[in-house]
């Protein structure tokens, strides 16, 4: 799996022509190590943003290794924005041994792109940067059918 994070913090502009529908202005969030980072409009795809609160890491976890196999742009987020302004130094110290994690710490994407608590958040971008799919657990079997389907098509992962 590409990572688009090393992309995302060299400056790479972004049209926002390749926005997802609805998406007219930049999501800009930072990393764990306060570094900033487009997240939306995304880059021509295909990526897939995964999005998850506290209660949604695990379910994360194991989309994360399915998604390292394939071809898409991977972009992680951790939705923070019930931490409390006096923890969040801890919190982000928390991500110091992750991956590049991107932390919105006022749910600023989940304003844009809609989000279920407590699940791993899943948004399939096609090539040209458009919203194709949003998908969580909590959706159900036939969601899951066409998101493998179309993350199978779109990503070449083989889950």
């Amino acid at each position: 799996m590409t990572s688009i994070f090393p992309m995302l913090l060299t400056g790479i502009a972004l049209s926002s022509s390749a926005a997802a529908p609805g998406a007219a202005s930049r999501v800009v969030l930072e990393d764990q190590f306060g570094r900033e980072a487009v997240v939306l409009p995304v880059p021509a795809g295909p990526v897939v943003v995964l999005y998850s609160d506290r209660k949604g890491v695990r379910e994360a976890g194991e989309w994360l290794s399915a998604l390292e196999t394939g071809v898409c742009v991977l972009i992680e987020v951790a939705q923070l924005a019930e931490v409390p302004a006096i923890a969040r130094p801890f919190v982000r110290r928390s991500f110091r041994n992750s991956s590049a994690v991107l932390l919105d710490w006022r749910g600023r994407l989940a304003e844009r792109l809609g989000f279920e608590p407590g699940r791993a958040n899943l948004y399939l971008f096609d090539r040209a940067g458009r919203l194709s799919r949003h998908y969580h657990a909590g959706l159900g079997g036939t969601a899951l059918h066409e998101f493998v389907a179309d993350l199978r098509a779109h990503c070449n992962v083989a889950i």
